[in-house]
């Protein structure tokens, strides 16, 4: 009689454990929701133009591993820039550069994906800067699906930038 309860009480706590332990490695789905702000576009000399935005991140601490973003490059005309990215996120914290290149479209989309592997506290604030030989290039910024949450929505900003920029 005692060993057929130890033997159950065993069994009960062995289930248990392998239970949690299966609990544990199962992959945690979250889902993530983010917004998008206007862009803000602004001129300087020498042809410098200027766009910013932010992306809001409704869980306000969150960590990302590998969590992809995508920059493509396209015109209804050819153009010929040099482009800066680059995202911030903390007030005051230097810029973590995404992108440095001379980038020039003749007919195919160029594209370029980016893995933020960074605490986000609340928002992602992004700066393109493009120094245009010619041209009116459009980017078009996506969030990619990841293996870190579900997304709730398909998260897109297309940026224009036209001879006359309205500020």
């Amino acid at each position: 009689m005692i060993y057929t309860i130890i033997f159950y009480s065993l069994l009960v706590v062995t289930l248990l454990l392998l239970y949690y332990f299966l609990k544990i490695k199962r992959p945690v789905s979250k889902r993530c929701k983010f917004k998008i702000s206007k862009i803000k576009y602004y001129q300087s000399v020498h042809n410098r133009k200027f766009a910013n935005f932010s992306v809001y991140i409704k869980n306000k601490n969150a960590f990302f591993v590998d969590f992809p973003i995508l920059f493509e490059f396209y015109s209804d005309q050819r153009f010929n820039s040099k482009v800066r990215i680059s995202y911030s996120t903390l007030n005051g914290e230097a810029p973590e550069e995404i992108l440095n290149k001379h980038i020039q479209f003749e007919t195919k989309t160029k594209s370029y994906t980016y893995f933020i592997n960074d605490i986000i506290v609340g928002k992602i604030d992004i700066e393109i800067e493009l120094l245009i030989d010619y041209g009116n290039p459009v980017i078009k910024f996506e969030i990619l699906k990841n293996s870190y949450c579900e997304l709730m929505d398909v998260y897109k900003k297309e940026i224009k930038f036209t001879k006359l920029l309205k500020i």
